[in-house]
């Protein structure tokens, strides 16, 4: 059984080996920087971070995470507004905050809208009264996009023109 013991302490030290050497090639930028005496340690058969991902993940964390990651969230999420983006586009940057800000779904609903342009949320109003939470105001908003796209689709093709090729999410 020592020995079964042993052979899984050897395995799971490589494993993590590899996974921290993964994590670290892959950095770029000011992470990158913050990697490369590290990875020179793993070249030179050195192990880092006492070969543990908890301790690779504290210390990157430690170095690149905001001090208050919460207040961060906030403050990213306050700066998110739809603009001219499809709400899918505005949804997506918007929920890459939400979960990270504590926020009820309450403040999170009250959040969403304010940073909708003013044309959805004029099409909004008309769900206003059965549109009391978060989820409901996201649903909505991507049934506003799919009837745009739809009016858009249907005139171009009474108009004979090939119909609108729709935006990617990616696309701002």
């Amino acid at each position: 059984n020592n020995d079964n013991d042993m052979e899984y302490e050897v395995l799971f030290w490589k494993i993590c080996d590899k996974m921290i050497t993964l994590a670290l090639s892959f950095m770029q930028g000011k992470a990158g920087t913050w990697a490369r005496p590290h990875l020179e340690q793993l070249a030179n058969h050195q192990p880092v971070f006492n070969n543990s991902w908890s301790e690779f993940e504290e210390a990157f964390m430690e170095k690149f995470e905001p001090t208050n990651a919460t207040e961060h969230a906030k403050s990213m999420l306050q700066q998110v507004k739809q603009g001219d983006r499809t709400f899918a586009t505005y949804k997506a940057e918007f929920e890459q905050w939400a979960p990270r800000t504590g926020w009820s779904d309450a403040d999170l609903f009250d959040r969403i809208k304010q940073g909708m342009n003013a044309d959805y949320l004029d099409r909004m109003s008309y769900f206003q009264p059965s549109a009391k939470t978060y989820d409901e105001v996201k649903n909505y908003g991507t049934a506003i996009d799919t009837a745009i796209s739809d009016r858009n689709r249907n005139l171009a093709i009474a108009a004979g023109k090939a119909p609108p090729v729709p935006k990617s999410k990616t696309t701002t």
